[in-house]
C-alpha cells in the first residue's frame, strides 16, 4: 500500500513597508531636533559670551566713571547706563539659566557661609539702582535665624538677585525689603521663609496664576521696562529643584510679595545656633500694616 503526504503551508503576508519607512521618517526627525538642540545650545552659548565679554567691560568702565568727580547731568546719565548694562546682562544670564534648567545641568553644591555676608552683598549689588529710583532697599531678619548655614548660597543669591531685580524694576516709589524668618528646625536643618516686598505696581489677581510660566509678562508690569520673561520661572524651578516651595501675594497699585521657603543644614561648630523650634503660623513677613492685613484677610 502506497501512501502519498501532502504537506500544506499557510501563512499570512504583510506589508510593513509603511511601518518600515515611518520609523525611519522618525529616527531622522529624532536625530535632526537633537542636532538642532545642540546647534541652539552652542549658538546661544558663543552669542552670550559675545555679549557678556564687551558688557562686562563697559559695566567696569562705568564703575570707574562713577567713581569721578561727575555734575548732576553726568550722574543722572552714567546711572541710566548701569542701568542698561545691568538689565542686557541679567536677560543674557537668564537666557542661559534656562537653557541649563531645560538640559538638565543645574549642579547645587553644600557649603558653609554666612547668611548676613550673602544679604549684604546683595545689598550692595543692587543700592546705586535702587538709589537712583530713589527707593529704599534693605532687609531684616529674626532674631531665631541662624547666620552659619550649610547650603548653596550661590543659588540662594541667584534666587533673591532675581526677585530684588524686579521688585526695583517694578517699583517707582517706597521700598523694596527681604525678610528672613525661621519657620522652623528639624535636627541639623533650619526652614528659612525668605520673602521680598515692594510698594510696586502688582499683579492683577486674575494674573497671578501665570506670573511663572515661561515668556509670560503682566501687562500693568510690562510697562515698567522689557524683560525676558524667564527671570521669575528661573526662581520657581531654583526653589523646587532643592525641595522647597514658592509664593506670591499682590496687590495692583499696592505692591508685592514675592517669597519661598527653603532647608539648610545647620552649621553645628558655629556658636548660637537655635534649638528646635517652631514659629506661629499666623506670623506674617509683611513690614506694611496695610498690605499685611489684606494680605491675612486674602490667604
Amino acid at each position: 500500500m502506497r501512501i502519498n503526504w501532502q504537506v500544506t503551508y499557510t501563512g499570512v503576508v504583510v506589508d510593513i513597508s509603511d511601518r518600515k519607512r515611518a520609523y525611519e521618517q522618525l529616527f531622522v526627525a529624532k536625530e535632526d531636533a537633537e542636532a538642532s538642540r545642540r546647534a541652539e545650545e552652542r549658538f546661544i552659548a558663543t552669542v552670550s559670551h559675545e555679549i557678556r565679554t564687551p558688557m562686562n567691560a563697559v559695566a567696569g568702565f562705568i564703575d570707574l566713571l562713577s567713581s569721578t568727580s561727575l555734575d548732576q547731568a553726568q550722574t543722572e546719565y552714567v546711572g541710566s547706563l548701569q542701568l542698561s548694562a545691568q538689565r542686557l546682562l541679567k536677560i543674557v544670564n537668564d537666557l542661559l539659566e534656562f537653557k541649563r534648567i531645560q538640559a538638565g545641568k543645574v549642579e547645587f553644591v553644600r557649603h558653609q557661609f554666612n547668611l548676613k555676608a550673602t544679604l549684604d552683598g546683595l545689598i550692595s549689588i543692587f543700592s546705586n539702582q535702587a538709589k537712583h529710583k530713589g527707593i529704599t532697599l534693605s532687609y531684616k531678619m529674626n532674631d531665631a535665624v541662624p547666620l552659619s548655614l550649610l547650603g548653596d548660597d550661590h543659588r540662594l543669591n541667584q534666587i533673591l538677585q532675581n526677585l530684588v531685580s524686579n521688585a526695583i524694576k517694578y517699583t517707582h516709589a517706597g521700598k523694596v525689603l527681604i525678610n528672613v524668618e525661621l519657620e522652623g528646625v528639624d535636627h541639623d536643618q533650619a526652614s528659612l521663609r525668605i520673602t521680598v516686598e515692594d510698594t510696586g505696581v502688582g499683579i492683577p489677581p486674575h494674573k497671578l496664576e501665570y506670573i511663572f510660566d515661561v515668556y509670560e509678562q503682566v501687562e500693568v508690569r510690562r510697562d515698567a521696562g522689557t524683560g525676558t520673561g524667564l527671570g521669575l520661572s528661573i526662581f520657581k524651578h531654583l526653589v523646587e529643584m532643592q525641595g522647597g516651595a514658592v509664593f506670591v501675594k499682590s496687590m495692583p497699585g499696592r505692591g508685592s510679595i514675592f517669597g519661598f521657603t527653603l532647608k539648610f543644614g545647620l552649621d553645628r561648630q558655629a556658636p548660637g545656633q537655635p534649638p528646635p523650634a517652631k514659629i506661629s503660623p499666623l506670623s506674617c513677613p509683611c513690614s506694611a500694616p496695610s498690605i499685611c492685613s489684606w494680605l491675612m484677610t486674602t490667604a
